[in-house]
């Protein structure tokens, strides 16, 4: 796996933790009667989704390119 591979894999991973937390901070500020801080927080928690998205295209087209490179590795 190249340095390219584990560091995209790892940019999913924290992607992955500030979503979720986004989330659930944005119920927690709603219910906490913050609402617009929650609305701010939930379209944050959005925009992580779709970097999520083109981060994780990004990691299968790499670790493909991987794969198909003559290299004699088999995974």
């Amino acid at each position: 796996m190249t340095q390219r591979t584990v560091d995209l894999r790892a940019a999913r991973r924290v992607l992955l933790s500030v979503s979720v937390g986004l989330k659930d901070a944005a119920v927690l500020l709603i219910a906490s009667g913050l609402g617009d801080d929650g609305r701010t927080a939930s379209r944050m928690g959005d925009e992580v989704v779709a970097m999520r998205k083109r981060v994780r295209k990004a990691h299968n087209t790499a670790i493909n390119a991987e794969r198909n490179e003559p290299t004699g590795e088999t995974r």
